[in-house]
């Protein structure tokens, strides 16, 4: 099982590994070393290997996969991007499941403990931007954090990061402009101990985020997910065709607004605040 480029495609995609083990059986999963715990976990027949990537000559990235099939011998292959196309072929039927990953038994533990302490639940998780490297491009496609919680009901829920990358001064402005508390996790490295945010997430009752590595992860963990964008592969309205418990706030025909995505993830909100669960619409009504 071939990796994709980023670690958020990666727990995309692998979304259908069940659906591959109920048909072929054991395999072995290439996949970014920070997800190897978290899968050899969730999988025990699953064989886990980093990703097979070396530098060519011009000092390019290549993936090279000489010594690996050597070693273990491998006859085939399938790309983890490929999988949706031979698992999730009806794409008027609902996601089969809403997590497949398993987070760590006592790492969860803790964290429920420490989430506790912070305020009354629904505690919600919170991302607003990808970690890269912003460009103003790029910023089209995420709201402002001050925005989204300017009408946000914050007041009925306890809020926490989940931003990866340096977020201080937006935490800090967010307290400042609008007396919110998001509150952060300095002991936590977002962006290097996945396996520590998964047991962090599945103390959640509720996630909200664009199309990050957060948001699939959340996702994968089985946490209700508002995606503050249309569905995966833009192709369901209200619902998504890999996971059952993301909820997509754009449809597949509109172009993105990031003031319409606000105002849609407050209304979602406030539907969870009131029912428990997410404003999803009946399979086939996409």
């Amino acid at each position: 099982m071939c990796s994709e480029q980023g670690v958020g495609d990666e727990i995309m995609f692998l979304s259908c590994l069940p659906d591959l083990l109920a048909e072929v059986g054991p395999v072995t999963v290439e996949c970014d070393p920070r997800w190897q715990a978290i899968f050899q976990r969730s999988y025990p027949s699953v064989t886990t290997i980093p990703r097979q990537v070396c530098a060519d000559g011009d000092n390019s990235t290549v993936y090279d996969y000489t010594d690996t099939v050597r070693e273990h011998g491998f006859q085939s292959y399938v790309f983890c991007g490929d999988l949706p196309e031979l698992y999730r072929r009806d794409l008027t039927a609902d996601a089969p499941r809403t997590g497949y990953l398993l987070a760590e038994p006592s790492e969860s533990a803790k964290w429920r403990r420490r989430l506790e302490r912070l305020g009354p639940r629904p505690i919600i998780g919170l991302c607003w931007r990808s970690g890269l490297y912003i460009n103003r491009q790029r910023s089209l496609h995420y709201a402002d954090v001050v925005d989204l919680l300017a009408t946000f009901p914050h007041q009925d829920c306890t809020l926490v990061s989940l931003q990866y990358g340096e977020s201080a001064e937006e935490i800090e402005r967010v307290r400042t402009e609008l007396g919110v508390v998001i509150h952060d996790f300095p002991d936590l490295d977002q962006t290097r101990e996945l396996d520590r945010v998964a047991g962090l997430m599945s103390g959640l009752d509720l996630v909200i985020s664009p199309a990050t590595a957060a948001c699939q992860l959340a996702c994968a963990v089985g946490v209700p997910t508002i995606g503050m964008e249309k569905s995966n592969f833009h192709c369901g309205d209200k619902r998504d065709p890999l996971f059952a418990n993301l909820y997509p706030v754009m449809r597949h025909d509109e172009a993105l607004d990031t003031g319409l995505a606000i105002a849609r993830t407050c209304e979602a909100v406030r539907f969870f605040l009131a029912t428990g669960h997410l404003p999803h619409d009946e399979p086939g009504n996409s």
